[in-house]
């Protein structure tokens, strides 16, 4: 088992999109004057990750405590001809709404955003002014961090591409598209083959059975689960056919200070074609119905339970950390209003820290989840699935906040850990994540065609042969690998256990 960060791997159009970049311990600029540091002297081993290049995450609420510390960062950042261009508008949303809530205060984390003073002379780098203003103020460490890259963990790439490749990527199709047994990008054989059929890891399957919500009662005081991830999709068991949410389910809805999610352009929405990364091919996105089939899963496991779907990733399976900190804030603030009684959250997403012998300290992330979890939350978190025991927020976060659960994933017969799912003493709970049938949007289509079509005159009502279309869901079901559909299994669970009482 891999005990280093895999380096995660961002495709261009993830690159462009986000403005991220990759930190590489070996170059990367370090400052001695980290208060954070083991031992005096000595700063923590990096590790790669993913972050965004121009903005910074900083601790509080415009007005607060982050506007505290505002004149410092600008002052440096002046001196590195960076200018500080202002807190984001859902910060200062979050402020109006949480006047004199000191714990929303201490939960909240406000993104920064960077503008190159002389654009000419080059892009703006988070990480190099981070180090600038570490040397100017170490104790700026409890305040300022990096505006991470999160990814999903669930078409058994994991959050990095990972030392596996993409077990059903966007280029990595087992025997898909481009006909290599393992992908373009590294052979995925080794064992592993079994778990990407399909394109994009996932295969179109027929589930013979109802909704089932529908075979059970369901009380007034259903529990609530809140799944962060790609929204939710045109489904039987979720939507009627306009995709109106039906009874039990809630979609983005309005917390105190807004949405909690991201609001997709229809031809941006990862739960309707699932062809929106590759337009000009046409390929299913990674992505593509995710959040719908950790739904579906969170259903089979606890029918009664409302399901409140927040969309924060995109079709890739990507979001900036203040995207996601945005919408556990608020669905902390919708707890503590008793707007909305949301009593689990999955997150089947997560990065790897660039100092993981930190983890957990000043973490921005560990302070919206503690905040959600005093509130009496449980927090469900995928361990990923890169094969390794290297440290995966937030679920390594197991020792830091009391109430979240990490969850690795098991094969089919519930005995023997998947083999692509990440390991260590970190992972606590598992569950069956490998080849689990669920949910995803009918309308989920790509541009690949069964192998094998032709013309049957002598059936009249279907007069047409085929093999499988291998990217087309009008089934409404597929079969899936990943640690991501550990975690709702789990989070399901929980629900089932506060009916139970």
């Amino acid at each position: 088992m891999e005990t280093r960060a895999p380096v995660p791997a961002l495709p261009p159009h993830v690159a462009r999109a986000f403005n991220a970049r990759v930190l590489d311990p070996a170059s990367a600029p370090r400052t001695t004057r980290d208060s954070r540091s083991a031992r005096d002297g000595e700063s923590p081993a990096l590790q790669p990750t993913a972050y965004v290049a121009d903005s910074l995450l900083v601790r509080g609420l415009p007005g607060g405590r982050a506007s505290e510390v505002l004149e410092v960062i600008a002052g440096v950042a002046r001196e590195r001809g960076v200018d500080v261009g202002g807190f984001a508008e859902t910060d200062h949303r979050a402020a109006e709404v949480t006047q004199d809530r000191p714990a929303t205060e201490e939960a909240w984390t406000s993104r920064l955003s960077l503008i190159p003073a002389r654009p000419l002379e080059g892009a703006v780098d988070a990480w190099t002014l981070l180090q600038h203003l570490l040397e100017s103020d170490a104790n700026l460490a409890a305040s300022v961090s990096l505006n991470h890259v999160m990814a999903m963990t669930g078409p058994g790439y994991g959050a990095a591409g990972g030392m596996w490749g993409y077990v059903g990527g966007m280029w990595g199709y087992v025997s898909g598209m481009w006909g290599y047994v393992g992908g373009m990008w590294g052979y995925v054989g080794r064992g592993l083959a079994e778990y990407g059929p399909g394109f994009g890891g996932r295969t179109p399957v027929a589930f013979c059975s109802p909704d089932p919500r529908t075979l059970v009662d369901v009380p007034g005081d259903a529990p609530v689960v809140a799944i962060l991830d790609t929204g939710l999709g045109r489904h039987p068991w979720f939507t009627d056919d306009s995709g109106a949410p039906l009874p039990g389910v809630l979609i983005n809805p309005v917390l105190p200070g807004g949405r909690a999610g991201r609001t997709f352009a229809a031809a941006d929405d990862p739960e309707r074609t699932g062809a929106v990364s590759d337009p000009l091919n046409g390929g299913l996105d990674a992505a593509a119905g995710h959040g719908t089939f950790v739904a579906g899963i969170v259903r089979q496991r606890c029918p009664q339970a409302t399901i409140m779907a927040i969309p924060v990733l995109d079709a890739s399976g990507h979001a900036e950390e203040h995207v996601v900190l945005t919408a556990l804030g608020r669905l902390a603030e919708a707890r503590r209003a008793s707007e909305y009684r949301v009593d689990v959250v999955n997150l089947s997403m997560g990065y790897y820290p660039e100092t993981p012998g930190l983890l957990g300290v000043q973490s921005p992330l560990a302070a919206a989840l503690a905040g959600l979890t005093r509130l009496g939350v449980e927090v469900v978190a995928a361990a990923g699935n890169d094969a390794t025991t290297a440290p995966f927020l937030p679920a390594a976060l197991v020792d830091r906040v009391a109430g979240v659960h990490s969850v690795g994933a098991l094969n089919p017969d519930g005995r023997s850990v998947a083999l692509f799912s990440n390991g260590g003493a970190w992972v606590r709970e598992h569950a069956v994540g490998a080849a689990v049938v669920s949910t995803v949007p009918l309308t989920l289509a790509g541009s690949a065609r069964p192998g094998v079509v032709s013309a049957d005159a002598s059936q009249p009502v279907h007069p047409e042969r085929s093999t499988i279309d291998p990217d087309s869901h009008g089934s409404g079901f597929a079969l899936w690998s990943g640690t991501s559909f550990a975690a709702p299994h789990v989070a399901g669970d929980l629900a089932a256990r506060l009916l139970r009482g």
